[in-house]
């Protein structure tokens, strides 16, 4: 396992440079470029580039359980040539009808019906049913495990403009359906435990020249589709998207205003 450090921080500038103590089996590799959160990933991309290898990348500050790795490889063996998810989202302002038929079925999240509740409450709460199924996304979320081949990364990935830097999840899709990727998601999305520092300085909360991590999500999907022509909204929204995620709210609510179901 490999742990990605640059000599620098962006957002912490009086950082003294101390690395941190890790357990036996990560390696900390140091880089000279801060590129976000996606630091994860980019700088492995690029070492491993050429090698018949399979990168599952992650957050930090989340416990994954025993069984996760091999979940991703078994259905990268079921679906070469796609990159593997557990969780992620489905653009709500792009309609089944106007996506290509390599893209369908799409992923889709289950109501807490009566049989999910009762679930719930038989096992006193302890246990959450799955509510994911299979199918592909748009968007990776990478605190869950993304798992992707170096050679699909080229050098446009590492091109991030200002603000757009802070939101890696929407950045990397982007490239990858640039590149002809399709996301899948498995849809057997296990709990994963919060680590200590989950926390801590979390870029959920942070913001960049006033935009929030809703405004980047939407600035970097709004900059796909207007330099790659990617991810084109349709006239009519996604009837069946389950907006989970204050990015996706916003992205519907802004599409039914452009559309005149609701005052702007």
């Amino acid at each position: 396992m490999r742990l990605y450090i640059p000599h620098k921080y962006r957002r912490f500038p009086d950082w003294d440079g101390r690395l941190p103590q890790v357990p036996a089996g990560i390696t900390i590799v140091r880089c000279d470029e801060d590129l976000g959160p996606a630091t994860k990933v980019l700088p492995a991309a690029r070492d491993l580039k050429g090698r018949d290898v399979d990168i599952l990348f992650c957050d930090d500050d989340k416990i994954y359980d025993a069984n996760w790795h091999q979940r991703f490889k078994a259905e990268a063996a079921r679906k070469p040539g796609h990159c593997i998810i557990e969780d992620g989202e489905t653009f709500p302002d792009i309609a089944d009808a106007g996506r290509p038929a390599d893209r369908l079925p799409r992923s889709r999240w289950k109501p807490k019906d009566f049989k999910y509740r009762m679930k719930r409450i038989a096992s006193l709460f302890l246990y959450k049913p799955n509510r994911g199924t299979p199918g592909y996304v748009d968007r990776i979320s990478g605190f869950a495990g993304v798992l992707v081949h170096p050679d699909w990364f080229d050098e446009l990935f590492y091109d991030i403009p200002d603000i757009m830097w802070t939101v890696d999840d929407p950045w990397i899709s982007g490239h990858l359906e640039r590149r002809g990727i399709p996301i899948w998601m498995i849809g057997r999305n296990s709990r994963r435990a919060e680590g200590k520092a989950s926390g801590v300085s979390a870029l959920l909360n942070h913001v960049e020249d006033g935009q929030d991590r809703v405004d980047a999500d939407l600035l970097v999907i709004d900059y796909f589709r207007q330099h790659y022509g990617i991810w084109q909204k349709t006239e009519m929204i996604d009837e069946k998207a389950t907006l989970r995620t204050a990015s996706m709210r916003e992205m519907m609510r802004r599409r039914k205003a452009e559309l005149g179901l609701i005052d702007p």
